[in-house]
């Protein structure tokens, strides 16, 4: 029970973590920093405690067969790009609204799982998918004023993206260990950030404690909220992890609401409610099923 409780606690964590990074970029670009540095602090974070927690521990890193390391970097170019694309739309968009068109990703994950995959596609998952881009559509649809295209375009993209990581990592994770897998994707995303930088873009720091501080905070948040979700799932059943996680669009959209005064037209509620019911009905349903 008390392994329970502490599992608990950790998705409480990660959810708290993760739903707060949204506004907390958007804090640093307002500031003067650009997605491409925010995208680099996060990635740059997560590498280098991983690999500090490595070198604390006696597990060394898996040689990888060809296929694998192809598989890693096509992981690690997908979560570099989600770690641009989910900041830089917050500065187009209202953080509520980047925050439930990315999280449409479950949704791809079942596309991709279908598509690629060829998983079963359950009425319940059929049923998911549907609820979740109906929600994203009446969201943006529904909004009081017209949304930057540019906006959604990359919010879309860091829910592919996401989807795509998780889809195609799944596996990788369950061979090589939570660590492992940690280390190699962050580290080779933040290498796939400073060849964008190079030949893209560059460097913009932020300005004032605010803007510093809400950088530091992208980067450690990010960081909390991955490791505290996987060291809860060895503490409790993955169904019921991904069930309390659900938490997190709810906080992300509490706390853009209060940092930025940020509130849905009517519609947009709805909208908001549907993408939300359909992140949770795998969890409680389907996979409960078996």
């Amino acid at each position: 029970m008390r392994r329970e409780w502490l599992g608990f606690a950790l998705v409480v964590v990660s959810a708290l973590s993760f739903g707060s990074t949204p506004s907390i970029a958007r804090l640093a670009l307002e500031a003067g920093a650009n997605a491409e540095t925010v995208a680099l602090v996060r990635c740059g974070t997560a590498a280098v405690f991983s690999l500090a927690l490595l070198a604390a521990t006696t597990l060394r890193l898996p040689r990888l067969t060809a296929g694998d390391a192809a598989v890693y970097l096509a992981v690690a170019a997908c979560l570099a790009t989600q770690s641009f694309a989910y900041p830089a739309s917050v500065l187009r968009i209202p953080v509520s609204t980047a925050v439930v068109i990315f999280f449409l990703f479950p949704a791809v994950v079942g596309v991709v799982g279908w598509l690629v995959l060829h998983e079963r596609l359950t009425g319940v998952r059929a049923g998911g998918l549907a609820l979740g881009f109906a929600g994203v559509a009446l969201t943006v649809g529904a909004a009081p004023q017209a949304l930057d295209p540019v906006g959604v375009a990359l919010a879309l993209t860091a829910a592919v993206t996401t989807g795509l990581a998780i889809v195609y990592g799944a596996k990788l994770r369950r061979r090589s260990g939570i660590l492992d897998f940690t280390v190699l994707t962050q580290a080779a995303a933040c290498g796939f950030v400073l060849v964008g930088l190079t030949g893209l873009g560059e460097v913009r720091l932020p300005a004032g404690t605010v803007g510093w501080t809400a950088l530091a905070l992208s980067g450690g948040l990010f960081t909390i909220g991955m490791f505290a979700f996987f060291g809860a799932l060895s503490l409790m059943a993955a169904v019921r992890a991904a069930t309390v996680a659900n938490l997190e669009p709810l906080w992300a959209i509490f706390v853009a609401m209060m940092l930025f005064g940020e509130a849905f037209a009517g519609l947009q509620w709805l909208g908001a409610a549907l993408v939300i019911g359909a992140v949770l009905i795998g969890p409680l349903f389907d996979r409960s099923r078996g």
